[in-house]
């Protein structure tokens, strides 16, 4: 017996999930230990105090019962984690005291139906879970891509259903339907590729790295010197308050960091990437023999990344620059930090999207699905691959969802053109 198990896909189900799926029925059901609750106190103060109390108020005490015991029933139910490994779906919901879990043996399912949130009519999805002799519901963000978590189902032998989907035929292969390849018989052109003159590289200067970090972090920085100031303050008072206040007010302050990493995670990034971009497109249009002269058609900005690199903790980008493709000409144009090339489209052997999950599926705090386009086209010395992301981004979580989204865009930018 393994002592730990890999976990495929993790994540975290919607807010009241299990409340808001329940029928009237369910609720009913839901509601018996506080009705009970509340009927039991009520005899209790009625026989303990006779006449004592006036009934509005034997009605209130009941009512509060039954609601505290309510919230106890229902706390652990409000948002579970969901786990995937090897042997089984676990669902478990912890809320101080009270705890949820529920196993799903993987072995043991009949069959496996993720509903799509239009199917439902709820702005997140389900998986629905049938068993012999029992059977469940989970809840599954819109975060979460649910073809992929259809196809890690697939690889463990489970028989999964999602509407639209159909397993591949191998299950070590994705599908993927976009792909571009050019005719096993054409004559590929030769790209030309060129230097950068040195004196125009460097299109994001320090100073400016710099200032986008500041953009990105100044609400950290200036979160950690307000927490600092909090704690001289409680050190200095520690003989007047209470030992209660001040380890309160310690947890509230490690609590508040989350909105400092929240600002950074949804605005931060998005302000200082957008700085950068703009600092870049004015350091484009001021070179001499720059192939990118005006950014008022369609453009790309984009990071060039080597795949050996792709799974690792931080890929890295071997140049960055913009992507724009001539169709009148028909070439696409790269204006990069260090070179520049000029792509006929009888130059383009392959063009498709790749997925490289890094860590855990989902929503795991070390997991990421990366999504690259590859480009590979001909070069002097042969056939040249790269992987293309998107350097641009968007207010808000940069999602596996996104990030898909943004690949398929920068795809479909470039094929059909071809």
């Amino acid at each position: 017996m393994k002592l730990f198990k890999k976990k495929y896909f993790v994540w975290t189900e919607p807010w009241c999930f299990c409340q808001r799926i329940r029928d009237r029925r369910d609720w009913l059901r839901a509601i018996i230990p506080a009705l009970l609750a509340c009927v039991g106190v009520s005899i209790l103060l009625v026989l303990a105090r006779g006449g004592n109390l006036p009934w509005w108020q034997i009605a209130l005490i009941g009512l509060a019962a039954g609601a505290v015991v309510q919230l106890g029933v229902e706390a652990a139910y409000m948002r579970r984690d969901i786990s995937l490994d090897e042997d089984s779906i676990e669902a478990f919901g912890n809320a101080g005291q009270f705890t949820s879990y529920a196993k799903y043996p993987l072995q043991e399912m009949t069959s496996l139906e993720l509903r799509r949130s239009e199917e439902i009519g709820f702005p997140f999805s389900m998986l629905v879970l049938r068993m012999q002799n029992q059977g469940g519901i989970i809840g599954i963000p819109g975060s979460i891509s649910l073809e992929r978590l259809a196809l890690v189902l697939h690889r463990l032998n489970v028989p999964v259903m999602l509407s639209g989907w159909e397993p591949p035929a191998d299950a070590t292969s994705d599908q993927n339907e976009h792909v571009y390849r050019a005719p096993d018989n054409a004559a590929l052109q030769v790209a030309t590729v060129e230097s950068v003159p040195e004196i125009d590289q460097n299109l994001t200067k320090l100073p400016e790295m710099i200032v986008a970090l500041l953009m990105a972090g100044w609400l950290m920085l200036a979160w950690l010197g307000l927490l600092a100031w909090g704690g001289i303050a409680l050190y200095q008072n520690r003989q007047v308050l209470s030992y209660w206040i001040i380890g309160g007010a310690a947890l509230a302050m490690l609590a508040s960091l989350t909105i400092p990493f929240a600002y950074i995670e949804i605005v931060g990034d998005y302000f200082s990437a957008t700085f950068l971009i703009r600092i870049a497109k004015n350091r484009v249009q001021g070179r001499t023999s720059a192939l990118i002269r005006s950014f008022g058609e369609k453009y790309v900005c984009v990071e060039l990344i080597r795949r050996e690199t792709w799974d690792a903790v931080a890929p890295k980008v071997v140049d960055f620059g913009f992507m724009q493709v001539a169709a009148d000409r028909r070439q696409i144009l790269f204006e990069g930090n260090k070179e520049r090339w000029v792509i006929p489209f009888s130059s383009v052997k392959q063009c498709k999207v790749e997925e490289v999950q890094y860590g855990t599926g989902g929503e795991s705090a070390n997991g990421q699905l990366r999504c690259y386009v590859v480009l590979t086209f001909q070069r002097d010395s042969g056939p040249f691959e790269i992987g293309l992301r998107n350097a641009d981004k968007e207010i808000g979580k940069n999602t596996d969802t996104r990030r898909q989204r943004k690949a398929v865009e920068l795809f479909d930018y470039l094929v059909p053109k071809i």
